[in-house]
């Protein structure tokens, strides 16, 4: 992994057509993919009504409190003016079946109803959200005051305290798609500028793998623009000593807020001390040390200037650095002692099987339930778990046992597999760390796993990365290399028509934004 004077960018002349860096067509490619992944998540975030299973009111919950200027004290309530818009637009088609109701349909929307009817159902429903507990009241709040702002320009824009405004504060995320697409295409440019199937392909896979955190209002939607800003930095920093002081504060304030939208983004402090390290080593072994030591000083503290300061405030405010324990507490989850966690399932063939089928089908089609079951394929779930096993252990072949590689391109492979991996036993290491109790419906103790994979979302570039790199590892092996663009065409293809066959009732729900007009 050591870096090398070759494993600086090409020159201009050495990688694009007449003197240029990025040609006309691959500008009006990126674009073009930036538009259609903004416009997939547009019409699957319109079509799902609210509010999802994956504990989208609670993050709703945040967004208003925090656009009023209220940041959470501990494990808050709900706020008044979130639980009557989730009284108006809540819809019951998530977790029941319309068997549950009369005439075995589902009733209509409280918003489409006549005043009168919706006032008392409000003033009959509003009151329990008021006695609950908001369990998103711990999380960084980095999301929610973006989203907030948001959501307080909508209201400005007349908007309103109804499904309107709901709908205005989600596709907030028809930005972000747009903006991890074109990052995962800058992120190729600096670090893979000879491979132009990478150059095109990340970028695709990114905007078109149909995880179903993109179509709800989530703090989650952030995790893979910052993770990935932030592993560029790193990288960079890696790859090429020629850096500013700035540019490093700048690299650690970009890890700072990775940690601020979400505490499962720990991978990236992972990443951030081996690359530290190997890069201190480096300059030791060539008696460059003096600058370095500086330099990491600088990222140090942009990394954990602001980490501390809402740690502080945290314990100052709720009692506790993180406010976990509280969550832990109202959850019933109890910690392990250390020889209950060899008891865990996971240590098992059956155990670590299902975790993997169900972290990588879970990474793929996301979480979502409709009608009270997975929206999910079984047959799709099984390509994802298999190909994903496979293409990343053939990746893993690829980049560990060839010494003939690109070395900053190989160096970059094996970073991609540190922030992939970190993630990956971080979950593992959640899982076994408690008992889960019988209270939540997932982790409990008939299902003590963290497959949840929108908490590791953040390495998707990480992960497409390695996923394409055991495609075009096999299709080498096996002479036909050409056929890479058509088979991660296929791919795509695929997990595109299956989203768009097992959404058609989502589609057909009268609780959407389709249904409004």
């Amino acid at each position: 992994m050591n870096p090398v004077k070759e494993n600086a960018p090409l020159r201009a002349e050495e990688v694009g057509p007449s003197g240029s860096t990025q040609s006309h067509a691959e500008r009006r490619w990126i674009i073009l993919l930036c538009v259609l992944a903004g416009l997939r998540v547009f019409l699957f975030s319109s079509a799902f009504p609210f509010f999802s299973n994956v504990d989208e009111y609670t993050h709703f919950d945040q967004v208003v409190k925090y656009s009023n200027g209220q940041w959470p004290l501990g494990m808050d309530k709900f706020d008044k003016e979130s639980a009557v818009i989730i009284c108006l637009c809540t819809s019951p088609e998530y977790m029941k079946k319309p068997s549950a109701f009369a005439n075995n349909a589902f009733p209509p929307p409280t918003w489409t109803l006549p005043v009168d009817q919706r006032s008392y159902l409000v003033a009959k429903d509003a009151p329990q959200y008021l006695r609950t507990t908001s369990i998103e009241s711990v999380q960084p709040p980095l999301y929610y005051m973006i989203a907030g702002v948001w959501y307080r320009i909508g209201k400005i824009l007349g908007l309103g305290d109804s499904i309107f405004v709901l709908y205005w504060t989600r596709f907030i995320n028809i930005l972000a798609i747009m903006i991890l697409v074109w990052i995962s295409y800058a992120f190729m440019r600096r670090f893979y500028p000879t491979n132009r199937f990478l150059t095109y392909a990340v970028p695709l896979l990114v905007g078109f793998i149909p995880q179903d955190l993109f179509y709800g209002i989530t703090n989650d939607v952030l995790s893979p623009i910052l993770y990935s800003v932030a592993l560029y930095f790193l990288l960079d920093i890696y790859l090429s000593k020629e850096k500013s002081y700035l540019y490093y504060l700048v690299a650690g304030l970009s890890i700072a807020c990775t940690m601020l939208v979400k505490l499962f983004n720990a991978p990236i402090l992972v990443v951030a001390m081996v690359i530290i390290g190997v890069r201190i080593r480096d300059d030791w072994r060539s008696k460059q040390l003096g600058s370095t030591l500086g330099k990491t000083g600088v990222i140090v503290a942009g990394a954990f200037a602001p980490i501390l300061a809402w740690v502080i405030r945290n314990y100052v405010v709720m009692g506790s650095p993180t406010a976990i324990g509280q969550f832990n507490d109202m959850a019933g989850w109890k910690p392990k002692s250390f020889i209950q966690i060899w008891n865990h399932p996971i240590f098992t063939a059956h155990g670590i099987a299902l975790f993997w089928n169900d972290l990588m089908a879970s990474f793929w089609r996301g979480e979502y339930y409709w009608h009270n079951a997975r929206l999910a394929w079984h047959s799709m779930d099984l390509f994802y778990s298999i190909s994903s096993l496979i293409l990343l252990l053939c990746a893993a072949l690829w980049i560990f046992g060839s010494s003939d590689r690109n070395g900053s391109e190989n160096a970059v492979d094996r970073i991609a597999f540190l922030a992939l991996g970190a993630g990956v036993l971080m979950l593992i290491g959640a899982s076994l760390r408690y008992d889960f109790g019988t209270i939540w419906p997932g982790p409990n103790r008939t299902y003590p796993y963290y497959t949840n994979a929108r908490l590791i979302y953040g390495a998707v570039i990480p992960f497409s990365i390695l996923y394409l790199r055991g495609l075009e590892f096999i299709l080498t092996r096996i002479r036909i290399k050409p056929l890479l663009p058509a088979a991660l065409g296929l791919i795509v293809v695929g997990m595109t028509y299956s989203e768009v066959v097992m959404s058609l009732g989502v589609f057909a729900s009268k609780y959407n934004w389709f249904h409004m007009w």
